[in-house]
């Protein structure tokens, strides 16, 4: 094991029973509850001591570098439409058809000019449960409790979450 990712299982082992830990990565926001390409995955808490920028990358199983334990394969479960410039997207579940209202936000923006794509994506739970396969396999502590805080973006990451791990804490 890479010696920073032998370092976040350290801090993993020596957390107490049943610990719950709040990550946040800048590639998804409540507005936007999915990721497309890559998602760098922070836990304020964490950061704080082991010193890393971000965690785990999420990647697709194809990117995924199999000799980096931290990127973490992880299969899309979502078709995430468009447009080129990325001003909007519209995600669905893997397959499933766009309703009448995504529909029509689709048409816009190709009235627009806009060229559409259609990438795979993750949602915030299939992002979870790839975290906490990792920290149950790599760790052996199936018993630590994730949540994700869709408010942990930009610059001011590690604060907020340190700030909300002391509230946390003392209440």
């Amino acid at each position: 094991m890479q010696e920073d990712m032998q370092r976040v299982v350290d801090w993993l082992k020596e957390q107490p029973l049943n610990k719950e830990l709040l990550w946040g990565s800048d590639h998804l926001s409540s507005k936007e509850p999915w990721a497309t390409g890559w998602a760098d995955i922070n836990v304020p808490e964490m950061d704080r001591d082991v010193k890393l920028n971000w965690i785990w990358t999420i990647e697709s199983s194809e990117k995924a570098d199999p000799d980096d334990d931290g990127d973490i394969p992880v299969v899309y479960d979502l078709d995430v439409h468009r447009d080129t410039f990325r001003d909007n997207e519209i995600a669905v579940l893997k397959g499933q058809q766009l309703n009448t209202e995504q529909k029509l936000l689709l048409d816009e923006m190709k009235s627009n000019g806009k060229k559409i794509e259609m990438v795979g994506g993750w949602s915030a739970d299939v992002i979870q449960k790839a975290i906490y396969k990792w920290i149950s396999e790599k760790a052996g502590r199936p018993d630590i409790k994730l949540k994700w805080g869709s408010y942990f973006q930009s610059e001011n990451i590690l604060e907020a979450g340190l700030m909300l791990q002391d509230f946390i804490s003392r209440n």
